[in-house]
């Protein structure tokens, strides 16, 4: 189990919603069992998870996203048509470095993930000066998710 140990009181405390955490699991193609159980090895209790008021440390947060991911293999939680390999984030964060502004890095995320999610999942609309990104979701869990909005 990780220690919290060094990390300060005032990070430690409760701010995420637990709707927030339940979008970790809602999607997975998993059984109740098997959910509750991934649940569990997270250190997360399943009936918390019903609780709209209870809120989560970033440390349990963290450590869901993490079990999650390491079961699936997937970064993006079932939430698009094809898991999204682990590791996939880090290399795109990598090769997104190299644009010359963010208008062009989110229209390059947007076609990686597309790869992914059969369509873009986003939107860009971009001026000399500003940027603007529109959320377009593939479906209506995507569009319901706490995560992908």
């Amino acid at each position: 189990m990780t220690s919290f140990a060094n990390i300060p009181a005032w990070a430690q405390a409760p701010t995420v919603p637990s709707p927030f955490v339940a979008d970790l699991f809602r999607y997975l193609d998993l059984g109740k069992r098997e959910r509750q159980a991934l649940q569990r090895r997270a250190g997360i209790k399943p009936a918390s998870l019903d609780d709209p008021a209870f809120r989560f440390t970033p440390q349990h947060f963290g450590r869901a996203l993490r079990k999650v991911v390491a079961s699936t293999g997937d970064e993006t939680f079932g939430l698009f048509a094809r898991p999204v390999p682990v590791g996939a984030y880090g290399r795109l964060l990598r090769l997104l470095v190299h644009c010359p502004d963010l208008g062009t890095a989110l229209t390059e995320a947007a076609g990686f993930y597309e790869l992914f999610n059969d369509k873009s999942p986003w939107q860009i609309a971009a001026a000399p000066k500003t940027v603007e990104l529109r959320l377009a979701p593939r479906n209506a869990a995507q569009g319901g998710s706490l995560l992908y909005t």
